[in-house]
């Protein structure tokens, strides 16, 4: 009944050489090396809002003796998206930067 299966046992090993993948040495470039770390030095932060910006929209709230609701209701923005923009956490968006202007009057 086992005669017609051909199982083989299979390991798996690690390679001694880290430079090595199947017994071929691999060459690295070294522009490619160049690229690479610019790469890495080149981060890029995603722009948020400023806290200039954030203390602005806070005392132009309080200034109209607003509440956080009814300014975010007056900008017709959620009430989360516009506690974030005064905390000044929040990600850049235009639009909604120009709902804020338009609703407080900035």
């Amino acid at each position: 009944m086992s005669d017609f299966q051909d199982w083989t046992p299979v390991q798996f090993r690690k390679s001694k050489d880290k430079g090595t993948a199947h017994g071929v040495k691999t060459v690295i470039d070294p522009e490619s090396v160049k690229k690479a770390k610019l790469d890495q030095d080149d981060e890029y932060s995603i722009p948020k809002v400023k806290s200039e910006t954030a203390k602005m929209i806070l005392n132009k709230r309080l200034e109209k003796k607003l509440t956080q609701d009814q300014a975010a209701k007056l900008c017709q923005i959620q009430l989360s998206v516009y506690k974030s923009y005064e905390a000044g956490t929040a990600i850049m968006d235009t639009k909604i930067m120009r709902k804020i202007q338009k609703g407080l009057q900035l």
